[in-house]
């Protein structure tokens, strides 16, 4: 099969997942079989630390040919492993989704015939939110209400979407020091379509396997990395501060000239100091992370390695 033209690559990043792999391949396979078309499956597991590798080998082992699997040497998160798994994908159609059944395999249908209608290159199938995860929804929320000023559809999308080659080929051209995924597929298609689906109701994807320091981490470096949010943000800090310190130094011009020499307070000269000083500080280490990323990706650091691999 690996010499023929497939029709679809169904790429899932994986991560300590042992509990739903099996269950998740067999959903996909019977799905894709009856179907009737030529596909493959890319499982990339992103260094677990439970049997999800074992697991991953075994359904290999079952599947020759259909199903492929991969092994990084640590871990880098989700989007670097998507990405890898995206390099060895060789679909004309690309359906990446999440391992814990979150996402129905037949659900990938509704975006077929989605994208019949559409003809568009980049479909996303949108959940609704799951109300259990209140922390993860309010950063979600904080970050879209941010990035809405850089466009319509900045921080749009899910992890389940179905992609044309063409724009998973372009994607592949590019060197990156941070991989988001959602905001390079704007690159080539600033408008995407947006099809909404019904959530699985089950155990697996109650609880997220993201921490709350990984989430506000995860949220900080795609706003950073994706958007010059950061940058704005404090342009218009210092350009509040300015005025702020322009009027407070024409009131004490004003009250001398009116009332003669006055004592300055020495506490609220200390804590202007200390406070605009903080500010220049955390503006200048934000210049600094740019410019880390920049001398990352001069020297074409690699974003993933390859531990080991069944294609």
């Amino acid at each position: 099969m690996s010499q023929e033209k497939l029709d679809i690559s169904v790429v899932i990043p994986v991560f300590n997942a042992e509990n739903t792999l099996v269950e998740l391949n067999h959903q996909l396979i019977s799905f894709l079989n009856a179907k009737n078309i030529l596909y493959e499956v890319i499982y990339v597991d992103d260094h677990s630390s439970d049997s999800s590798w074992k697991i991953l080998q075994n359904l290999q082992a079952n599947n020759i040919n259909i199903v492929k699997v991969i092994r990084l040497a640590k871990n880098v998160g989700q989007h670097e492993s998507l990405m890898c798994g995206l390099n060895f994908s060789k679909g004309e159609s690309i359906v990446t989704m999440d391992d814990d059944l979150e996402h129905s395999p037949r659900d990938i249908e509704v975006l077929l015939e989605a994208k019949k209608d559409s003809n568009s290159s980049i479909l996303y199938g949108m959940y609704p939110s799951d109300k259990s995860q209140r922390i993860r929804r309010m950063l979600k929320r904080f970050y879209r209400f941010l990035s809405k000023s850089e466009g319509i559809n900045k921080a749009e999308g899910s992890s389940f979407r179905l992609l044309d080659a063409s724009i998973v080929n372009n994607i592949k051209k590019h060197e990156y020091s941070f991989i988001w995924l959602d905001e390079m597929f704007l690159w080539y298609n600033p408008n995407p379509e947006f099809i909404q689906l019904n959530r699985v109701e089950n155990g697996s994807n109650k609880v997220s396997r993201y921490s709350l320091f990984k989430l506000i981490g995860l949220t900080f470096n795609v706003m950073l990395y994706t958007t010059t949010i950061p940058l704005r943000l404090f342009i218009y800090v210092g350009f509040s501060l300015s005025i702020i310190n322009f009027l407070i130094g024409t009131f004490y011009i004003i009250k001398k000239l009116a009332l003669g020499s006055q004592q300055l307070g020495y506490t609220s000269l200390i804590v202007s100091i200390l406070f605009t000083s903080g500010i220049i500080l955390i503006g200048i280490g934000i210049i600094g992370i740019y410019l880390s990323r920049l001398y990352s990706l001069m020297n074409r650091e690699p974003r993933y390695i390859i531990e080991e691999k069944k294609c």
